[in-house]
């Protein structure tokens, strides 16, 4: 006798099971809001220099990253009757589509925006170590302590709220991604329910994410602050402290 036909046998989607897929689809709406929230708060900040802004006021042109201009600023010369071009040191933001971000609070534009890239590798870095972890010790402790383990490193992101500097965030975001390795808690679902139910189970899962990209998209377009933004999607994620005590 094989453990699916055990599974046959006491019920192969029972009260036990449909509790721990409802249990299961949570931490995914976490995932999706963490693995995506880059693309608001990390994108082009639209900015200039700000003695560009005063040596030609005429000049009212926000530029992205990628634009000269907007690392550059313009300086005469009476002496030598030349023109030159000098480094800013400081910049001012656009605030008509969002009032801060990362990039306009940390200044990750020009020389500093390879940052940015280590921000976002961070999260993706701490997935990596997260499955590599949870693989070798789920294998020695079992999957449920791991599980755990691992969704406490979600509360993390609240932290990311209030990162002083590009680098703090960077660490906050590797340890959120490591809580964000979700496989385990995927695999319990679906080894407790039979086999003809294994296809919905993943199905419902990948539904949960895709919903919570819906919930960020609409979150971001109301909340224009990134740090506010981050706060709202992450606080959530201290309900999975509780798994401790309902994985079971």
């Amino acid at each position: 006798m094989t453990f699916d036909d055990v599974i046959k046998q006491v019920g192969a989607f029972g009260p036990y099971q449909r509790r721990l897929i409802l249990l299961g689809l949570f931490p995914y709406l976490i995932f999706a809001f963490q693995f995506m929230i880059p693309i608001f708060i990390l994108s082009e900040h639209k900015h200039r220099c700000k003695d560009k802004q005063t040596a030609y006021p005429e000049d009212n042109i926000w530029v992205s990253n990628a634009s000269l201009t907007s690392c550059q600023t313009h300086h005469f010369d009476n002496v030598t009757n030349t023109t030159y071009d000098v480094q800013c040191k400081s910049w001012s933001y656009d605030t008509s589509e969002q009032t801060s971000s990362p990039i306009s609070d940390f200044d990750l534009v020009c020389d500093n925006a390879v940052a940015k890239s280590h921000v976002t590798m961070a999260f993706s870095f701490g997935m990596l170590v997260g499955a590599l972890l949870s693989g070798i010790f789920g294998d020695s402790f079992g999957r449920k302590p791991v599980v755990c383990i691992t969704l406490t490193f979600l509360c993390f992101s609240i932290g990311c709220a209030w990162a002083p500097s590009a680098y703090v965030l960077a660490i906050l975001r590797f340890l959120t991604g490591v809580g964000c390795n979700l496989g385990p808690l995927k695999l319990i679902v679906m080894e407790m329910v039979g086999p003809t139910w294994r296809y919905f189970v993943v199905s419902v899962h990948e539904i949960t994410f895709t919903i919570g990209e819906m919930i960020l998209c609409c979150l971001a377009y109301f909340v224009r602050d990134w740090r506010t933004l981050q706060l709202t999607g992450s606080v959530p994620s201290v309900f999975g402290l509780l798994y401790v005590l309902h994985i079971s």
